[in-house]
């Protein structure tokens, strides 16, 4: 017998894991991670069960305990600490458990190091920006304005800390004001054409040879600051040029298997620069599935050993994602006139929150604002 488990925040990342699943006939087993007493994720019709733990530790310890022996269990994570939280356990649950993992204990969770993370890159043929490692607040030479600072740590650190400089006086005052004495990245602010992702399923075949399934990419249109999940196109990749060669050599070097998402910006010089990878369900992968290949549903495919040839050669559907609330903010902010929003609200096919065979997560997560705005 085998089971799949969910395990993520109470965000839609973790609600298009399920749906996705849900629809091809599989009732995963949810955990939610967080503080909350309730759950709107927890309220979809496609879940077999499901609980709220306070930590990614909680979850880890409760699925070894719990579904130890119990047949072949699939585990997807939707958000990092849940990566690192299984990858900090490789050694223990690699014979009961299939999960998104490096091939050996602590491998992700080093490369969540972004500094790690972009000299891999580098290494397999990306192009990144120019980027400089400083501590504290002396500034080494060789660091080109505008530039752009970026917290080290993928998992714990803030995207908050990702600020635009145009010389050196912004920021030295900038480090000399933070308090904080930690590592930081700073790099060459790129002057964007496109902003994209890659969003993907790394598994190994019958074969015993990886096989990185790519079936499009996002364009982003517009997103809050810290946050590329906004409204957005979604695409096949037939004449979208990209280095497809270099991103699979990437992932094949950090050993891993699993969903992920790459981020990319197009410079207005015509190159491509590598941003990151996430190790896990993107927030904006529900769209792959709407587009017409669902990926979580390879992974379990894989898992069990069966075919999943045919889903992953599913034609690509066009798609506009827009996650309603978030980005009725760019109206509030000024950055979008209401009758635009209206229009590309109009455009939109794919919602996170909004399904008519599942309503119920949608009326839960309207209460769940409601009740905090109150």
């Amino acid at each position: 017998m085998e089971h799949s488990i969910v395990v993520g925040g109470n965000h839609h990342n973790t609600l298009g894991v399920v749906r996705a699943l849900g629809q091809k006939g599989v009732s995963p087993f949810v955990i939610i991670v967080g503080n909350g007493k309730s759950s709107f994720v927890l309220k979809s019709r496609y879940i077999k069960g499901g609980l709220i733990l306070p930590t990614s530790e909680d979850a880890v310890l409760y699925i070894k305990e719990e579904f130890s022996g119990q047949g072949r269990t699939i585990i997807y994570s939707c958000s990092d600490g849940v990566t690192c939280s299984l990858d900090n356990h490789y050694d223990e649950l690699k014979d009961n458990f299939v999960f998104f993992n490096g091939k050996e204990q602590g491998r992700i969770s080093r490369l969540t190091n972004k500094y790690e993370m972009l000299r891999l890159a580098l290494m397999c043929g990306l192009n990144i920006p120019a980027t400089i490692k400083i501590e504290g607040n002396t500034i080494p030479n060789g660091i080109t304005y505008p530039c752009v600072t970026k917290d080290m740590d993928n998992v714990n650190g803030s995207k908050h800390d990702m600020k635009l400089f145009q010389n050196v006086e912004q920021l030295s005052n900038f480090l000399q004001n933070n308090n904080e004495s930690k590592e930081i990245l700073v790099q060459h602010y790129i002057d964007k054409e496109l902003e994209f992702q890659l969003i993907g399923c790394s598994v190994i075949n019958d074969k015993g040879e990886y096989d990185i399934i790519i079936p499009g990419h996002t364009k982003i249109i517009r997103a809050q600051p810290v946050t590329n999940t906004g409204f957005l196109e979604y695409y096949s990749n037939d004449g979208f040029s990209f280095d497809k060669d270099s991103c699979k050599n990437f992932i094949k070097a950090c050993g891993y298997t699993g969903l992920f998402s790459i981020e990319f910006i197009r410079g207005k010089d015509g190159i491509d620069y590598f941003l990151e990878i996430n190790f896990r369900n993107d927030g904006n992968a529900y769209v792959v599935t709407k587009a017409g290949v669902n990926l979580p549903y390879i992974f379990y495919l894989n898992a069990l050993g069966k075919d999943y040839s045919a889903e992953a050669q599913r034609p690509i559907h066009m798609q506009v994602s827009m996650p309603v609330v978030k980005d009725f903010k760019t109206v509030l902010q000024g950055r979008v006139s209401i009758l635009q929003w209206l229009k590309d609200l109009k455009r939109t096919n794919c919602f996170f929150y909004k399904d008519k065979k599942d309503p119920a997560p949608l009326r839960a997560y309207i209460k769940e604002l409601l009740i905090n705005r109150i």
